[in-house]
């Protein structure tokens, strides 16, 4: 049975933590103890299409490593078609910084994390995928 929603987009892993306040420059703040969270827009928005009953995949690029292979298994168990995600060896997968405030508000750090962005020929690679969803 076809996918019905198709995402394209990123899967990284986020390093959160909540803080009391974001910092000032030169500043330090102690905060919680770290978290290691799947993200990434399109990695986040597969899984809510999961959730909410619907048959998601996601196009994307992780890492061979042990971050790639933790969010591949956390996006199979979510229910999310990981047939196009696609572990590129060699690559780190990304990861973003995120500091959250008590309030919600938050700073995110990303660091550049060229070997998992997508290409037009990862997507054209994936034209049958894309057009079933």
């Amino acid at each position: 049975m076809p996918h019905q929603v198709v995402v394209v987009g990123s899967a990284c892993v986020d390093l959160a933590i909540t803080v009391p306040k974001l910092p000032e420059s030169d500043e330090t703040v102690f905060a919680s103890p770290l978290a290691i969270l799947p993200g990434g827009k399109g990695l986040n928005q597969a899984a809510a299409v999961a959730r909410l009953g619907g048959r998601a995949a996601l196009l994307a690029k992780v890492g061979d490593d042990d971050w790639g292979r933790v969010l591949v298994g956390w996006l199979d168990r979510a229910g999310v078609g990981t047939g196009a995600v696609l572990r590129m060896p060699g690559v780190l997968t990304a990861a973003a910084i995120v500091a959250v405030e008590p309030e919600g508000q938050s700073a995110v750090i990303l660091p550049a994390s060229p070997g998992t962005a997508l290409t037009v020929e990862d997507v054209i690679q994936h034209d049958r995928l894309l057009r079933d969803g």
